[in-house]
């Protein structure tokens, strides 16, 4: 007879939350259907080309931020290869236009790839895949690039 009694519950969450979005459903203390407000901060992680990226998804206000990262290597010394660190830091130069990703230094000479991104509504699975083909569209070549002097 439970499960009965939950359907007007269900009925509810249908009518009040659709689309449903990624971290939306939870299950309540009652064991029923609940909707979350706000989504839950997530985090994935994927390897494209042996190389390890983040995403990070977060609400803010209405929307959702987006925010994808990956280590790459470090900028080579110059004595051990002049060559190879000029190259570098070309490729690093040359990105500085792009719009998506951003290419940064952190300590160390850690090269770093990143790109963030606010929609102003939550961000479905497919608006998360659109965001990651688009950053890995403009960041890929340059990341292939570094790869040789890496």
């Amino acid at each position: 007879m439970r499960s009965l009694t939950a359907l007007p519950a269900l009925s509810d969450v249908a009518n009040t939350a659709l689309p449903l979005r990624l971290g939306t459903v939870h299950v309540t203390p009652e064991g029923l259907l609940g909707i979350r407000e706000t989504p839950p901060p997530s985090s994935q992680r994927f390897v494209l080309d042996d190389l390890p990226f983040q995403v990070a998804l977060s609400p803010e206000g209405d929307g959702t931020r987006y925010r994808i990262w990956a280590e790459l290597g470090y900028v080579p010394y110059t004595a051990h290869s002049p060559e190879r660190r000029a190259a570098v830091i070309r490729i690093l130069r040359t990105a500085r236009s792009l719009e998506t990703a951003c290419f940064a230094l952190e300590r160390g000479q850690k090269i770093v790839v990143l790109g963030e991104t606010v929609s102003e509504e939550p961000l479905t699975v497919d608006g998360m895949m659109f965001e990651t083909v688009r950053f890995l569209q403009e960041a890929r070549p340059f990341i292939r690039l570094l790869g040789r002097y890496l």
